[in-house]
């Protein structure tokens, strides 16, 4: 009963752990889209027409801190709900120290 009850809790531990993943790459992906397009419409010399507005360097500066906050919850978040197993372990371990 024991070995059950851990295997249906390690399930639970697997979907979460996905649910919020594909939640935190939508997030990413947004974010991605929104810093790659060019903001503002483009001149005729294919840069943004406000390229010298001091709004675009703000947007692009938080559009890249929503990216990488992002991509960093989606790290911590499968850091803090994983690590069960001892290969687990390890990975968690090496994650640590990278960051």
């Amino acid at each position: 009963m024991v070995r059950e009850l851990l295997m249906l809790h390690r399930e639970v531990i697997n979907n979460v752990t996905n649910s919020v993943t594909v939640v935190v790459v939508t997030y990413a992906i947004v974010a991605f889209a929104v810093i790659s397009t060019v903001l503002g419409g483009d001149n005729d010399l294919g840069v943004s027409a406000v390229v010298d507005n001091p709004s675009f360097e703000i947007s692009f500066v938080f559009n890249a801190i929503a990216l990488f906050m992002s991509s960093a919850a989606d790290v911590v978040w499968i850091t803090l709900m994983r690590g069960e197993t001892e290969s687990e372990r390890r990975v968690k371990e090496v994650i640590n120290k990278l960051m």
